[in-house]
């Protein structure tokens, strides 16, 4: 433990100073009491919710969308999480500063315990000196610093650290010397990944195809790893059912959480696992690589035909039963759903992919060159990285959400190219080859963000207008006398619901989570659809009290251009608000950006 503090401790400061520098350009909203992004507002509500309530099973937010409520896909876990972090707090700050104050320092905290459990992970790859190298590489990986920053309290930074511990454990689970015990230890980061979420899939079916692969090429014992690791999986993914929603979750069929439609997944290739481990062990014909190789394909096929006919929707992807009309007018416009690299518009958006995932141009071709070069366990482990690399990279150019996930994977063979270099440079001491393992240095920490930044083509910004500062606004809400003398039902944009919810007692329709199509496309048909009469059935049925709007967002552009330009949106903004809503006078600067109105009735 001595020793791995001692290759940490620089990297630490690094992580603490990049971590500083990230929450600096953030505006250093902390200090405000904001978060970034708005998940975070969601996560806190929901662990609020569960310590009032009691009720483990309740996944809804009860004041957001009514009268449905906000139905949340995301897992317990991270509740636990942040519950367990605040909870040393609370004696000294209360429930809710104690909440708030963990939520801003909990992504730091398992960004900083991502780094202990990459360097173990990586530990078969490297020595001291490499591992070393890895650790101040990883301080400098922005997308991952973005998605783990200060103040912003959500489970990517949870889910990553899974990540980084499931990468390792399959690390050495493809080592020779590994027994089943192994498969067994590599089957709890599984569990745990997929209880987090369904992005985990990716991982996992990499993990499975690796250990066909091994199997393939060595035989050894790796059907009876791929049959253990198999079965703790399925077992331990039913147990995860369970702890989750109870004996209900066998029953209820989801698509974009967890449930028993992967169940029933991983039952079929624990029991296609189950079946090679009999061919190995009864058939002498497992000593022919031709024969593990039909054996594999004829495996994989039962799976993939099994689910074709028990659960064709699977193939569907995560929004097989999402509201279509709630996918075309909100979900495609979320950031990081967006392509990293948008091929209609290549010269605009691979600045980006250079300044995320340059490290691409140089780590993939280490990992074929290591592939290819290495033998045994160390070529299992290179290949189980570069099958990571092929799977997680075109994912991100495809939806920049994964890119968090690729750096993890890269920035290992990144490390491993970086010290093969300053090896090279090292062997002959002299001026002019320190000089070189310099440059080599800055250039690998520097050199593809810099890129990334010098080709980046500015865009002007849709919407202009002033700011919108909703954590002022929120607070004046709640804390305005005439509009506290009871819960109030308010409509505004969809991003402002999670704020709204968790700094005033008011319900808020709508919140950006794709479970809740309808009140989605209830919101914006009513602001940017429809005029404002047509608007009015909406909002009595909705029974909304209040209608909050902002000027100087890209949801407000959307809603002034909604319907050519005539909806309620912009007729509250031209001052021609319909009779049946009255003006409620704000204070200024938020008077400057906001406009508030009750419905009369």
């Amino acid at each position: 433990m001595r020793r791995l503090f001692a290759i940490v401790a620089f990297p630490i400061v690094l992580v603490i100073v990049a971590q500083g520098l990230s929450h600096v350009r953030d505006g250093l909203v902390a200090l405000d009491g904001k978060f970034v992004g708005i998940d975070g507002y969601t996560h806190l509500l929901r662990a609020k919710q569960l310590i009032e309530t009691g009720d483990w099973f309740d996944h809804r937010i009860h004041r957001g969308n009514p009268p449905e409520g906000d139905e949340l896909y995301w897992p317990r876990p991270f509740d636990v999480v942040l519950l367990a972090g605040a909870a040393p707090l609370m004696p000294f700050l209360g429930f809710d500063a104690g909440l708030h104050v963990w939520g801003i320092f909990v992504s730091p905290v398992l960004h900083l315990l991502s780094l202990f459990v990459l360097v173990w992970a990586a530990r078969p790859l490297f020595d001291d000196r490499g591992l070393i190298y890895l650790g101040i590489l990883f301080a400098f990986q922005l997308f991952i610093i973005h998605m783990s920053s200060l103040a912003r309290p959500d489970h990517h930074g949870f889910l990553a650290l899974l990540f980084v511990w499931y990468l390792g454990a399959m690390l050495r689970l493809l080592a020779p010397a590994a027994g089943l015990r192994a498969a067994l230890l590599a089957a709890l980061p599984a569990i745990f990944s997929m209880w987090i979420s369904l992005e985990s899939l990716v991982v996992s079916a990499a993990s499975f195809l690796a250990l066909g692969l091994a199997w393939i090429a060595v035989r050894e014992d790796f059907a009876a790893k791929l049959a253990v690791f198999a079965c703790a999986l399925a077992a331990g993914f039913a147990l995860s059912l369970l702890a989750e929603h109870g004996p209900a979750g066998f029953a209820a069929q989801h698509y974009d959480a967890p449930s028993i439609v992967h169940l029933v997944l991983f039952a079929l290739a624990a029991l296609a696992a189950l079946a090679v481990l009999a061919l190995d062990r009864w058939l002498p014909l497992a000593r022919s690589r031709p024969l593990r190789i039909a054996a594999s394909l004829v495996g994989g096929g039962f799976v993939a035909a099994a689910m074709w006919a028990l659960l064709p929707k699977f193939y569907q992807g995560p929004l097989a039963e999402i509201d279509s009309d709630a996918v075309a007018q909100w979900f495609n416009d979320i950031s990081e759903y967006a392509p990293l690299i948008d091929f209609a518009h290549p010269r605009r958006t691979l600045p980006q992919f250079v300044f995320h995932l340059g490290l691409t141009f140089l780590a993939v071709p280490f990992l074929v060159h290591r592939t290819l070069t290495r033998a045994g366990a160390e070529r299992r482990a290179w290949l189980w990285l570069l099958l990571l690399s092929l799977c997680y990279v075109p994912l991100a150019i495809a939806q920049q959400r994964w890119a968090n996930f690729a750096q993890y994977v890269l920035v290992i063979p990144y490390a491993g190219l970086l010290a093969a270099l300053l090896d090279r440079l090292g062997r002959r001491a002299s001026l002019a080859r320190a000089a070189g393992r310099a440059g080599v240095a800055v250039l690998f920490l520097f050199g593809f963000p810099l890129l990334g930044t010098a080709l980046h083509q500015p865009r002007a910004v849709a919407g202009g207008g002033p700011g919108c500062p909703l954590t002022e606004m929120s607070r004046w809400i709640d804390q305005s006398p005439d509009l506290n003398d009871r819960s109030r039902r308010i409509l505004s944009f969809i991003n402002f619901g999670p704020e709204l919810l968790y700094r005033t007692r008011h319900e808020v329709i709508a919140t950006p989570n794709h479970r809740n199509a309808r009140s989605i496309i209830d919101a914006i048909r009513a602001l940017g659809r429809l005029p404002p009469e047509q608007a009015r059935a909406i909002i009595e049925r909705r029974g909304i009290d209040l209608i909050l709007i902002c000027r100087g967002t890209e949801e407000a552009t959307d809603y002034r251009r909604g319907n050519g330009g005539n909806t309620l949106f912009r007729a509250l903004e031209q001052g021609r608000s319909p009779d049946w809503l009255a003006a409620v006078a704000l204070p200024q600067p938020l008077a400057e950006s906001f406009l508030l109105f009750k419905v009369r009735r």
